[in-house]
């Protein structure tokens, strides 16, 4: 296993610093690019979540008025629950696969459009 080089430190002009190799800063550099890309492909992954779940909610909304119930179901898994298409896109918005973080993140009529694309880069 490749262990972690320890950094070499030296003061210059009364400051420390580390001093680092040709190679060392460029994948330095190539570490910090990669970073930047995955945090904006993680951003665009965030904002498309929350608008799918915003969406999801949205189908909920009618489902429930299609069937005639007031969006309530019943606490616990039972027969009638399982009938209702409803209750289990509750029971899934409601899991933690989908943090409220995620449907407060972006408003349902967000478009691609407007996000400059699809998000990813």
């Amino acid at each position: 296993m490749n262990r972690r080089p320890e950094p070499r430190r030296i003061v210059l002009d009364g400051e420390p610093a580390v001093a680092l190799t040709p190679q060392e800063y460029d994948r330095l550099t190539l570490a910090r690019r990669q970073l930047g890309s995955q945090s904006s492909r993680m951003s665009g992954m965030n904002r498309d979540l929350a608008q799918a779940t915003h969406l999801l909610e949205d189908a909920r909304s009618a489902l429930c008025v299609a069937a005639g119930t007031d969006g309530d179901c019943p606490a616990g898994p039972s027969e009638q629950e399982s009938g209702h298409l409803c209750c289990r896109i509750r029971a899934l918005l409601d899991s933690p696969r989908f943090p409220a973080v995620a449907r407060s993140a972006v408003p349902a009529d967000d478009s691609a459009k407007s996000r400059g694309g699809n998000g990813h880069r």
